[in-house]
């Protein structure tokens, strides 16, 4: 098969990106044509991981900037990151090849499955969600705490065209699964990670 791997960040120290790139190394390994697709570099701590992967850095059309501080520089922050977001992943469907079996998207980089859905109908959208998306956590700010709810509340509504692509969602835990079953996901599946113990193990 020929799959597509979509992240947004791939140059941090993080779980998700070496989740992805030992995936990806694992594709390989059965045989099937894996391109990776990011708006970063392969982060360098990941070296070893990503030798031999094809990584296509697509730089977002618009850089999302700092937030300015206050309330409603947080308020013109969320907006410029989800137009910024928006715009990155037409763009990330737009350069992709046109032939991909499966596109499995990471994360927030989940438009990207939508937008290439309709290049190519016959695709399947699997979306890795490493972290939970659709809640609010509190602040403890009156006005933060008035208002972030309300966003997302609007945020899972204007998402469902995005959601409704998608063939499958893999997770990493329990709570996860139940908060995607709750907003009517189906075909929820827990895939745990498994643990590098060449590069971790320390007795």
């Amino acid at each position: 098969m020929k799959i597509a791997i979509i992240v947004q960040n791939l140059s941090f120290i993080t779980g998700g990106p070496r989740l992805l790139l030992g995936l990806a190394k694992e594709l390989l390994v059965m045989g099937d044509t894996v391109v990776v697709y990011t708006e970063d570099k392969v982060g360098d701590f990941f070296g070893e991981l990503a030798q031999g992967i094809v990584a296509r850095v697509v730089e977002p059309p618009v850089p999302a900037g700092p937030r300015r501080s206050g309330f409603f520089g947080w308020i013109r922050g969320k907006m410029r990151e989800e137009w910024c977001d928006i715009l990155w992943a037409k763009k990330v469907a737009e350069a992709m090849d046109p032939d991909f079996d499966v596109v499995n998207i990471h994360d927030f980089a989940y438009r990207v499955g939508y937008f290439y859905k309709k290049r190519n109908p016959k695709t399947r959208i699997i979306w890795q969600e490493n972290q939970p998306l659709l809640f609010y956590v509190k602040r403890g700010k009156i006005l933060y705490d008035l208002l972030g709810p309300l966003y997302w509340w609007v945020r899972k509504f204007s998402d469902k065209k995005y959601f409704r692509v998608m063939g499958g969602i893999s997770v990493l835990d329990d709570l996860t699964k139940k908060q995607r079953e709750a907003r009517g996901f189906g075909n929820v599946r827990i895939v745990r990670a498994g643990v590098d113990f060449q590069k971790f193990y320390g007795p």
